[in-house]
């Protein structure tokens, strides 16, 4: 007994306890028998063609804020009743989307309620501080749910589908199931009072008081390929729910190749996301829609989450022990993505005590390989309950998109929903763009305002949501990407801004010879929309061209004509106005 530190655990350890410290692994290569196992937080157990037998109080997998413990790659068998825990931090009353990693022949009341059940409203019962969820229900307490003034639901499970659907538990009697995956609304532990109004909304949201919590499931470990989920998975471009069914970290970079017929992204909430939560997509190279969530494409333990169909064929997923990798639940130890170009834009507003909440986010990923058009490697966007932004790219929306690398003009036309009177922020995050010339504008057609950013660094726009409906439109902001000249005087030239804003376009003419000069601007076909002849003295003179609001959008040609007959000719780009 009391095995601490790494060692190989042969048949002569066969009562006691064993205790595996942070950071130690130990493999059991022979069976045996033990009355106690804990796997501390950061701790590994591996077996080897051997069997572990736990009686007692079984095996235990512990996670706390400093990490959760595993079970490794094991070609091995546990037998015994296995605890394994889910620490899950105080962000504020949010959903969860979990999965209890075990088969539990105990029910959710006995299993995620720590036993507990509130029966009466503003008292709670509370049998192990900092384990436990208070559950809520239709019916209360008939229902086995704690009782509140509402008995809304706070736990759902869901069906696949193109857009996914939700459905409130109907009793804590039921039992869970770890190929299956649950939204459970989080307070913190048992102790949080239950009879507070929400006030975590609209126009000043106020979060109410929240813990953190270690929610714990005892079954029936699973162990070996996992095929089959809770919910049979569908095509025809359907997101499906299926889970991580291990007691360790897996990599979405080494499930995705083992699937057939899904695109290479997996979809999780994260709770840190808007009032409730909100979804977030990786993909298998760590590319994410919202760069600043802490989400890798490690999934961790207790941990449910989307996959897409291709629309190919019938998706399978295949979840397997060599997916099974070392790290814990802050994400630091997953595979870094790769510098390239990419531009996010995240949707922030700000609760009353300060605190700035992501409400949503995309990203848009340049690279050679990448195509204009929608392809397996831009990801739709998984509507929230609550604000959504999303890239409105050939009526569809995505979370993140791929494009290649463009050395003059691009475009990022922004959707957005479900937004709420009141205030926000875009923050606007470029990096890795090397040409030094390259400028980009956020344009907001609601108010008129083109607002320069910068494509390596940040910039944060404020914004408001009213009752005006414009306020609120769905495609209300776009980024426009140009191109400024490395010598922005050509032949004595210089033409700006480019892309255009506020519907003018200046220019400017020095050391050029006197005379009479024409200037043109003419469409993609050819035809001349505006010309102007300016009789210029010398000197450094600036002429402007006003376009119209009715301009179609796109790239024009400016034509200028010297006095002898000698033309220079600009590209500019014209955004929606």
């Amino acid at each position: 007994s009391g095995i601490v530190s790494p060692a190989t655990i042969t048949p002569d350890v066969s009562s006691g306890t064993i205790s595996i410290r942070s950071g130690h692994t130990v493999t059991v290569t022979a069976s045996v028998t033990t009355d106690q196992t804990f796997v501390n937080p950061g701790g590994t157990l591996v077996l080897t063609g051997s069997t572990l037998t736990v009686s007692g109080s079984g095996l235990t997998i512990q996670s706390t804020a400093a990490g959760t413990g595993r079970i490794g790659n094991s070609t091995g068998t546990i037998s015994g009743n296995v605890t394994v825990e889910r620490y899950i931090p105080s962000t504020g009353r949010r959903y969860r989307l979990l999965t209890p990693t075990v088969t539990t022949p105990g029910s959710i009341k006995t299993n995620w309620m720590e036993g507990g059940i509130n029966t009466v409203i503003g008292t709670n019962f509370n049998p192990s501080p900092g384990y436990g969820s208070q559950i809520s229900g239709p019916g209360g307490n008939t229902n086995g749910f704690d009782v509140t003034l509402s008995n809304e639901s706070s736990l759902y499970t869901v069906s696949n589908g193109v857009v996914p659907t939700y459905a409130a538990q109907a009793n804590t009697t039921g039992t869970l199931d770890p190929l299956k995956g649950y939204f459970l609304f989080i307070r913190g532990d048992r102790s949080m009072d239950m009879t507070l109004a929400n006030t975590n909304i609209p126009p000043v949201p106020v979060p109410l008081p929240s813990s953190s919590t270690t929610i714990r499931a005892t079954g029936t470990i699973l162990q070996g390929t996992q095929t089959l989920f809770a919910n049979a998975l569908i095509g025809g471009g359907a997101l499906n729910l299926v889970t991580n069914p291990y007691a360790s970290p897996i990599d979405w970079a080494l499930v995705h190749p083992a699937c057939s017929n899904i695109t290479p992204f997996y979809t999780l909430w994260d709770a840190s996301i808007g009032y409730r939560g909100g979804f977030v997509t990786v993909k298998t190279d760590g590319v994410k829609s919202d760069i600043t969530s802490a989400a890798t494409t490690f999934i961790q333990s207790g941990q449910a989450f989307f996959v897409e169909s291709n629309g190919v064929g019938i998706p399978a997923v295949s979840v397997q022990e060599g997916h099974k990798v070392s790290g814990n639940n802050n994400g630091i130890f997953g595979p870094q993505p790769k510098p390239q170009q990419q531009f996010g834009i995240s949707l922030y507003y700000s609760e009353r005590d300060g605190l700035r909440r992501l409400a949503d986010g995309v990203n848009v990923v340049y690279g050679k390989d990448y195509s204009n058009a929608v392809t397996a490697e831009d990801a739709r966007e998984m509507p929230n309950w609550d604000e959504n932004i999303a890239i409105l790219r050939d009526g569809k929306h995505l979370s993140i998109e791929a494009r290649p690398i463009f050395i003059g003009n691009d475009t990022i036309p922004l959707f957005m929903n479900n937004m709420k009177p009141m205030r926000y922020e875009l923050e606007l995050t470029g990096s890795n763009f090397i040409n030094p010339f390259l400028h980009a504008t956020l344009i907001d057609k609601f108010t008129g305002r083109y607002i320069p950013i910068s494509v390596n660094g940040t910039k944060v726009v404020t914004f408001s949501v009213s009752s005006d409906p414009a306020s609120f439109a769905s495609e209300r902001f776009v980024v426009v990407f140009g191109a400024k000249d490395i010598n922005p005087f050509i032949s004595g030239f210089r033409v700006y801004p480019n892309p255009v804003t506020h519907g003018l376009i200046n220019v400017q003419m020095n050391g050029l010879e006197k005379g009479l000069y024409t200037i043109r601007l003419m469409n993609s076909g050819g035809q001349v929309i505006i010309s102007k002849q300016v009789n210029y003295n010398g000197g450094n003179e600036i002429s402007t061209l006003s376009v119209a609001r009715n301009f179609a959008s796109g790239a024009y040609r400016l034509e200028i004509i010297h006095p002898g007959g000698k033309r220079v000719v600009k590209q500019v780009v014209i955004p929606n106005l």
